[in-house]
């Protein structure tokens, strides 16, 4: 909910709106069975002062040798009083009233005391602090309409016996805070030396960098925690080239605005079955984009796409052409920069099968031109996807140092599997290489 200052309160929980904050830590560690409270109890002992040691130890003392003297005196008058055969209760009452009035008062003082003074202990201990995993979270591009989601862990910094520090309110603020919610753990309580995740999500509306802030208040030392939050609504370009409009999230649009369509060709076939299960192809991409292909009559084909200044993929699609004058390698060029040399599509895709090549560029013009060659004939293209990625963290290539098969006989053959991951948010095609430049 919205409070008028564009702020939105994520979850605050009803108990910790009517308890006081001196209270929050206790009823923390309540909801927590991980904390030792003779562990806490022995650590607040040993954090009092000398002085209050010193008088909580002078008081138990005292105590002690008045609760000794009271029952003294009360067994010697209960005794006295069944000698006279006087009833056990009236007997049990007697003796009770045969206590000096110093020493009742003198106890329940004591008695007083050393309840508030551990009350004080245990309730007053000084919480540790709740460490977030990073001070920014960054999204990166995303496409407007889409949601990225991201866990900021929080960490109770307490050693054994320390309070639980629970979260009590979770707040966004800034101009873009509408654009970032928090799905879970606005109310988490987080055990001495544990941790708790708190999941935020990202769904730009627009294009362009959003921000905003995220403050934990919590229940330990260092509150209130306030964390960046950074996104950036993508720019996507999408393009079926020679063929219509698919309906998509973005949509694949027609391409003859950004193509000279006079010296180009169209190519339509809306039987022919493309596999799209290269390691290339992104989910989701709909089959559509490869039913048709834009040729050019020339040996090049250019595309030009407006955007603004920064670091975007240029994703082209190819599917081999059933004509084979026209399925020739291709060279690609980006902004009047070589980028690709010799691709063939049949030889990476396989027969019948769709391709997607990545091509990263960071340009600082307001246009990014896309040129396809071939000196054997026609270039062509089957779709073309333009993606901002300026807040993007990259990837990069997870593979083992090193793979080992063991002991193989002579003339005998072995197998051993090479595992790659990707460890960023972007495509990663290791059956090819291309150049990148900055």
């Amino acid at each position: 909910m919205f409070d008028g200052g564009n702020r939105r309160r994520a979850s605050i929980s009803p108990r910790d709106r009517l308890v006081r904050p001196a209270f929050a830590i206790v009823f923390a560690q309540a909801d927590s069975p991980q904390v030792n409270w003779w562990d806490g109890l022995v650590e607040s002992w040993l954090n009092l002062p000398s002085w209050a040691q010193a008088v909580t130890a002078v008081g138990a003392i005292m105590l002690v040798v008045a609760l000794a003297v009271s029952l003294v005196l009360w067994v010697l008058a209960v005794v006295e009083e069944r000698r006279r055969a006087m009833p056990v209760r009236a007997s049990i009452r007697h003796g009770w009233l045969a206590i000096p009035g110093w020493s009742k008062a003198v106890q329940f003082f004591l008695i007083g005391v050393l309840v508030l003074v551990g009350f004080t202990a245990i309730s007053g201990r000084s919480p540790a602090e709740l460490r977030a995993s990073s001070t920014e979270i960054s999204y990166g591009g995303v496409v407007s309409g889409g949601t990225a989601t991201s866990d900021l862990t929080l960490t109770n910094l307490g050693t054994a016996g320390s309070p639980s520090i629970a979260v009590e309110e979770v707040t966004l603020s800034g101009e873009h805070a509408s654009l970032f919610s928090v799905l879970s753990g606005a109310e988490a309580v987080v055990p001495s030396g544990g941790s708790a995740a708190v999941t935020i999500a990202f769904a730009p509306d627009s294009t362009g960098l959003k921000v905003a802030n995220l403050t934990v208040e919590h229940t330990g030392a260092n509150s209130p925690t306030t964390v960046r939050l950074s996104g950036r609504g993508a720019t996507v370009v999408r393009v079926n080239a020679g063929g219509r409009e698919i309906d998509d999230s973005p949509v694949w649009s027609e391409d003859q605005a950004f193509v000279d369509i006079d010296r180009t060709t169209v190519r339509e076939d809306g039987g022919l079955l493309v596999s799209l299960s290269h390691p290339s192809i992104p989910a989701g991409i709909p089959g559509g984009v490869f039913q048709s292909a834009r040729l050019s009559e020339t040996s090049s084909l250019t595309y030009d796409f407006p955007v603004e200044p920064g670091k975007y993929e240029v994703r082209l699609f190819f599917a081999e052409l059933p004509d084979a004058v026209t399925s020739t390698p291709l060279d690609v060029i980006v902004n009047d920069k070589a980028v690709v040399d010799q691709l063939n599509v049949a030889d990476l895709a396989g027969p019948g099968a769709g391709l997607m090549v990545p091509i990263v560029v960071s340009s600082s013009l307001d246009t990014i031109s896309v040129e396809i060659r071939s000196l054997l004939g026609s270039p062509w293209v089957n779709a073309i996807e333009i993606v901002d990625i300026s807040q993007s963290s990259g990837s990069q290539l997870d593979a083992p140092a090193s793979i080992e098969v063991g002991p193989v006989q002579m003339l005998a053959t072995e197998s051993s599997d090479l595992i790659l991951g990707n460890t960023g948010d972007r495509l990663i095609d290791p059956t090819w290489s291309f150049r990148q430049w900055s």
